[in-house]
C-alpha cells in the first residue's frame, strides 16, 4: 500500500511505471476475515480499486490476470479522469 500511495512520486519524475498488483497478497491481507487473508478468488474488487488508483496517478502499464475486467477498469477510470469521452 505504501508504494501504491506514493506511485505518483515516480510518475511525476518522468519514469514509466509498470504496476502489477493483480490479486497480490497485500490485497488479500487487507480483505482478511478473522485474520485469514482473502483467497485469490475474492480479490477482484481490491485489484480493480488499486489498479484504477494507479492509473489515475500516471501508471503507464498495468499487469493483470483478467484482461476483460482490466479493460473495463481502464474505460471507467479514463471516463472519471475526463480522458475518454463517454456518450450517454
Amino acid at each position: 500500500f505504501e508504494l501504491t500511495h506514493h506511485i505518483q512520486e515516480f510518475t511525476e519524475q518522468g519514469y514509466r511505471v509498470l504496476y502489477g498488483a493483480s490479486n497480490k497478497s497485500f490485497i488479500g491481507k487487507a480483505l482478511a476475515v478473522n485474520g485469514e487473508p482473502a483467497p485469490v478468488s475474492d480479490r477482484a474488487v481490491g485489484t480493480v480499486v488499486v489498479q484504477s488508483l494507479a492509473m489515475m496517478n500516471g501508471v503507464d502499464i498495468v499487469r493483470v490476470h483478467d484482461v476483460a475486467v482490466a479493460v473495463q477498469t481502464r474505460t471507467i477510470t479514463e471516463a472519471i479522469m475526463g480522458t475518454k469521452e463517454i456518450t450517454l
